[in-house]
């Protein structure tokens, strides 16, 4: 917090650039994402470099161009400088074709969007990075696998 400027833990935008402490010194964004090697357990944001491909960002996250394209709704395998890609390394590729998009209705809770869509609660919360005390909005747009 004190190395962003932040007042509250709980409010940050997107498009936010954020300094991450690694225990000596902060790595900014354009290094970040160069230095992670293998996958980790939870979903990361890549923001898109001069002379990325999906080819090279799936090998550096171990996952396929297929699973990247599936999991940011991609149609083609265009890039842009600044673009963000959500990779998530929990999402095996054979469900990844079947991962679509829903705008939270007034009344939806994460429950009866994931009965409603017969998913399993656990795997709709972990495909959309929350928990079981997130909050979702009206409007908001959460991912669910189609059956």
């Amino acid at each position: 917090m004190d190395m962003n400027g932040l007042r509250s833990r709980s409010y940050i935008k997107i498009g936010w650039k954020l300094k991450i402490p690694t225990g000596r010194k902060y790595i900014p964004t354009e290094s970040a994402a160069a230095t992670v090697s293998r996958p980790s357990d939870q979903a990361v944001e890549y923001e898109v470099r001069k002379g990325d491909s999906l080819y090279s960002i799936a090998n550096q996250y171990q996952t396929t161009t297929k699973a990247l394209m599936a999991q940011n709704q991609l149609s083609n395998s265009e890039l842009n400088v600044g673009q963000v890609l959500l990779i998530n390394p929990n999402i095996s590729v054979s469900h990844t074709n079947q991962i679509t998009n829903y705008r939270v209705r007034r009344g939806d809770s994460p429950y009866l969007i994931a009965k409603r869509c017969s998913m399993n609660l656990a795997d709709f919360l972990k495909l959309n990075q929350l928990t079981p005390r997130s909050t979702i909005f009206p409007g908001q747009i959460v991912s669910v696998m189609k059956k």
